[in-house]
This record gives C-alpha cells, structure tokens and sequence, in this order.
C-alpha cells in the first residue's frame, strides 16, 4: 500500500545532509569544549610517534607515544 503525503527521495537528502553537517559541527564543538583540560585516555594502540585511544567522554585521541611511555597522566587535550 502507499501512503499519501510522502516526502520526496530529494527531501529526504537534503534533509539527511543538513543533519550531517550539523552533526559534524555539534562534535567539533563539544570536542574543542575540551582542549586545555586534562582527560583520561584508554591508550588503543601505539603506531610510530603517537598513540590513540578513546576519553573516558568518547572522543577519539592522538597523543604522542612518548607520553604513554613515559605514563604520564593525566594527558592535557590540544
């Protein structure tokens, strides 16, 4: 059966897209809300001179490797 008043596939990419750049705003925003201050940092893994891992905040960061071998915590955000 269809249904009547159904928004166009090209609404409903428009749509999609402003949600996503939203969206992608939103994070940066939320994310630079953290830089200077000091956050826990589950070290993922270790490549070269830098480390990654995942904030106890669920960003995503790149840190030097020095600094997780050196254990220093807490890790400042830039």
């Amino acid at each position: 059966a269809r249904m009547y008043d159904m928004v166009s596939p090209e609404t409903i990419k428009a749509r999609s897209k402003k949600l996503r750049v939203l969206s992608t705003r939103k994070y940066q925003a939320y994310a630079e809300s953290y830089i200077g201050k000091p956050i826990r940092v589950l070290v993922e893994q270790c490549k070269g001179s830098d480390a990654y891992g995942t904030s106890d905040e669920f960003l995503k960061v790149v840190l030097s490797a020095d600094c997780v071998r050196k254990n220093t915590t807490p890790t400042e955000v830039r």
